[in-house]
């Protein structure tokens, strides 16, 4: 900076009182010095004029100021996980569909990062970690962060049928932990957490069949009299297992004359007789073993993700039945 001086010091250090010669002056000079690279922006300087054209400097002064600490530090922050079912046609979250993180990482250092980039620390389905490596997408991609700045990334995981049905229908069963790296050298890190929840989605699926046992009548139409063995398959196409399966098969349009098949009432043994019900399993589930603890009813235990499991009734048309028709 340059201004007009009142004092100077002689090119022999001695002081000199404001003179006629002195006030020829046009201008005194002040220079600055600074490196980077110091803990202190280090400052002398000098004044500098003209005297009758002879230069006249004045001692180095030197204020040195300190300067804040370099800084590396980054916050990490979750700002949406969207689930995306409907890869096996449904709309539930099962197996191959994705969970799609959006992570905000900012420096909240002083110093400009480079080679800035999240980082999965954990992911958990049901308390079941998951050892994947980071998720794709632009994770593998890295930035340089000015001091202050933010920038989002969108990494997908693929769900696995172990990750979607262990933790479907159990609330914050998801949970991941999330940092970030940046290149050359260490970095302070603020975690972000996160909990997430597949919702549950039962879903049920059955196809009815039909044979004549005892076909008396009309050859292939139904007449009182006729035995006819019903097939029921029941899948469990949801998210999550079921219990207690039944099926209940109501005959007949007018509800006056309805008759009504319902597995889960009836009390009798297991066979193939007429009147009676049996069930067999019919898919091992995909997730979570089929199970009938019970075993001596008409009523399936649990059925697993995936499974299906066969009813069959045999049984005898009565006039009532062929008269609601």
């Amino acid at each position: 900076m340059c201004a007009g001086n009142d004092m100077f010091h002689s090119g022999s250090g001695g002081k000199t009182s404001k003179s006629v010669a002195a006030m020829a002056l046009s201008t005194v000079c002040v220079v600055a010095m600074a490196s980077p690279a110091s803990a202190d922006l280090i400052n002398k300087a000098v004044a500098a004029a003209l005297f009758n054209g002879v230069a006249v400097t004045s001692q180095e002064s030197t204020a040195n100021v300190p300067i804040t600490p370099a800084r590396r530090a980054l916050g990490v922050s979750v700002v949406a996980a969207d689930f995306d079912g409907g890869v096996d046609g449904g709309p539930e979250v099962g197996a191959g569909d994705t969970l799609a993180f959006t992570i905000g990482v900012t420096n909240q250092g002083n110093v400009t990062l480079s080679g800035v980039a999240p980082k999965l620390e954990a992911l958990t389905f049901a308390g079941r970690r998951q050892e994947q490596s980071n998720p794709a997408g632009e994770a593998d991609a890295t930035v340089a962060l000015a001091p202050g700045e933010t920038r989002e990334f969108r990494l997908v995981y693929t769900l696995s049928a172990e990750d979607a049905y262990s933790a479907a229908g159990v609330e914050n069963a998801v949970a991941s932990v999330w940092s970030a790296s940046a290149s050359g050298g260490p970095v302070e890190i603020a975690q972000a957490e996160r909990t997430d929840t597949i919702a549950a989605a039962p879903a049920l699926e059955i196809s009815k069949s039909y044979a004549f046992a005892e076909d008396n009548g009309t050859q292939g139409s139904a007449d009182a009299g006729d035995i006819i063995v019903y097939s029921y398959i029941v899948r469990n196409v949801g998210n999550v297992a079921l219990s207690d399966v039944h099926v209940v098969d109501r005959h007949g349009s007018d509800e006056a004359h309805a008759l009504t098949l319902d597995s889960s009432a009836y009390a009798g043994a297991l066979g193939n007789g007429e009147g009676q019900w049996d069930m067999s399993e019919t898919t091992p589930a995909k997730f979570g073993a089929n199970e009938d603890a019970n075993g001596g009813d008409a009523v399936f235990g649990k059925l697993g993700v995936g499974g299906a499991v066969t009813f069959i009734y045999t049984h005898r048309v009565t006039q009532e039945e062929f008269d609601a028709q």
